[in-house]
């Protein structure tokens, strides 16, 4: 089918059936999707196990060759009123820390003793 005459049908459709439609095609494009995903997936499985590899290892490893783990960081700084909230000292400030700055206390007040 033409592109331009499938616009042109659109074009004449109520509102309500082109949200019908399009909520149809997301969908369809969402099935596809996970199809070609599907597919791929089953490639690169079939690669990996040509060259004696696991899947596993070789997609989620870094450059040294171990797999990626996420930093695991000890609280630094603890809620005096609240002590089951903690902070890292990483990202952004947590809003009780801006509240405990903001009612003048300091970051050496806060910090877990060690």
């Amino acid at each position: 089918m033409d592109k331009d005459n499938l616009l042109k049908q659109f074009e004449t459709l109520p509102l309500s059936e082109l949200v019908t439609v399009d909520g149809m095609v997301k969908e369809l494009i969402r099935q596809k999707q996970r199809a070609e995903q599907k597919t791929l997936e089953e490639q690169i499985k079939g690669l990996a196990k040509e060259h004696g590899l696991v899947l596993d290892t070789v997609v989620w490893q870094e450059k040294n060759g171990r797999p990626k783990r996420k930093k695991h960081y000890a609280p630094k700084f603890q809620n005096p009123d609240d002590p089951a909230e903690t902070w890292t000292g990483q990202g952004k400030r947590p809003n009780w820390l801006k509240a405990q700055l903001a009612k003048g206390r300091s970051l050496d007040e806060m910090k877990v003793a060690n």
